[in-house]
């Protein structure tokens, strides 16, 4: 290609897409998770992007994942019984919970990201384990944001944290604990949800790449 080139991913798109002039804190959470940053100099902060493996969570995976870990402690009784476990064994084809166990150890059975609306259904109907799994999910997406705006220089100043990826639809249930995250350590932050397709970030992009305004 003859014309400018720049690669990046969900995380720059949200920024650029919802932030003010592009600066502040892009948190993406839909299948995973993801955020980036940018401050008026120009000064860019990220997460690795590669989630559980290197403690970065809040995505519908990360949220399921944490959601068997909740069964599996009402099976093993570490906790009470939990609305969950019937969620995973229908939506494996399990016949009980040491077949759900044994299915998914042996990797005979896949949870999938899209379990994570079941969760937040639970947790809304008054799960106890399923609003703990949110709850959590909030607060690690708020860890994000917080992580990101200190890597920038913003952690002190009036940072515009964008809220981008179907995560989000879930509400208060993870707004309100990142809300909690986020306020405790960036004090002056302003939370915005993204209003409009984030592909709207990768055209300011490209209009930054060609030297126009985005």
């Amino acid at each position: 290609l003859s014309c400018p080139v720049e690669i990046v991913n969900d995380g720059v798109n949200g920024l650029l897409a919802g932030a003010t002039r592009g600066i502040g804190v892009n948190v993406t959470a839909g299948t995973s998770n993801n955020c980036r940053g940018r401050n008026a100099a120009g000064k860019e902060g990220r997460i690795v992007g590669n989630g559980a493996p290197f403690g970065e969570f809040g995505g519908a995976a990360e949220i399921v994942q944490r959601g068997l870990q909740m069964v599996n402690y009402a099976w093993i009784q570490r906790i009470p019984p939990t609305a969950l476990t019937q969620i995973f064994l229908e939506a494996v084809g399990a016949r009980d919970e040491l077949d759900l166990m044994e299915g998914l150890s042996n990797q005979q059975y896949h949870p999938f990201p899209f379990m994570a609306v079941q969760i937040f259904d639970a947790a809304r109907a008054g799960d106890a384990a399923a609003q703990a799994v949110a709850r959590w999910a909030g607060e690690e997406l708020g860890w994000l944001a917080v992580s990101v705006a200190r890597q920038i220089g913003m952690e002190n100043e009036a940072v515009e944290i964008i809220q981008s990826g179907s995560v989000f639809e879930a509400g208060a249930l993870i707004t309100d604990p990142m809300r909690d995250v986020v306020l405790r350590h960036c004090p002056r932050a302003v939370l915005k949800r993204l209003d409009g397709p984030p592909v709207v970030g990768a055209v300011i992009l490209g209009m930054e790449q060609a030297r126009f305004d985005g």
